[in-house]
């Protein structure tokens, strides 16, 4: 059954101390990993770039500590409820005082023998049209009364809270099985890090003549805000047999 009161909702979450001093005395604390950096060690060996990329990261422990949230929603109605509990006292009203004088609600008929009748029938149709009409804007009111109580809900929680920093365990680890991009001026060649942090990538060839045999800056790209500074050889074409380049970058 539809209701017609418009109803407005508001919700308010608090975390409340656990009562079990226990599970407060215990809280779990965790060792959360909050920025990284990136080091790389690589060679050059004809066309192709091995890389070697490591995660260097910052910790930082934090307490999860066991709580309570409660949440409150609060409901308001309109005017309308009023006026749906005002139809269903009237429509009743008119319904009892059609079904106690069915009379009233019909016309005066005259019998053959010149007798002033009343039928009832009419009557306790009406009544029952009211009825129905009351029975409906009273269960609608309800409906929206029940609607509008506000309530209270409870349920366990952890909260954080983040505290010192403390070493992270590793410290280091490889960048395994990540994508990365080697960057050379406006081309870009893609790759994929193996489980131990390697990653071979083919150079393009130059170009522009000039750019052959000469040192270039480059970067190989490990996420969208981090990038490890290289310098390449570019050939005209692939060449396998030209002598290997080292370095490492950090």
């Amino acid at each position: 059954m539809p209701a017609c009161a418009q109803l407005t909702t508001s919700t308010e979450v608090r975390l409340l101390p656990s009562p079990d001093r226990a599970a407060q005395a215990t809280a779990a604390v965790r060792v959360e990993v909050v920025d990284h950096s990136f080091a790389a060690t690589w060679e050059q060996e004809g066309p192709r770039l091995r890389a070697t990329i490591r995660e260097r990261r910052s910790c930082r422990a934090v307490a999860m500590v066991p709580m309570i949230r409660e949440t409150k929603t609060v409901r308001m109605i309109d005017a309308g409820v009023y006026w749906e509990y005002g139809i269903a006292a009237l429509t009743l009203g008119v319904a009892s005082y059609a079904f106690v004088r069915p009379e009233a609600f019909s016309r005066p008929l005259i019998n053959a023998e010149g007798e002033i009748v009343r039928e009832r029938r009419s009557g306790y149709t009406s009544g029952g049209l009211f009825a129905a009409i009351g029975v409906y804007s009273l269960s609608a009111a309800i409906i929206d009364s029940v609607r509008a109580r506000d309530s209270v809900t409870y349920e366990d929680t952890l909260e954080r809270r983040p505290g010192g920093a403390v070493p992270c365990d590793p410290e280091e680890v490889p960048w395994r099985e990540r994508s990365v991009a080697l960057i050379v001026g406006a081309r870009e060649v893609a790759g994929r890090t193996d489980d131990e942090g390697r990653v071979e990538l083919l150079l393009p060839s130059a170009s522009d003549p000039a750019e052959v045999g000469v040192r270039m800056p480059a970067a190989i790209r490990v996420d969208p805000t981090h990038a490890i500074a290289v310098e390449v050889v570019l050939a005209a074409e692939p060449d396998d047999g030209e002598a290997p380049t080292r370095s490492e970058r950090r």
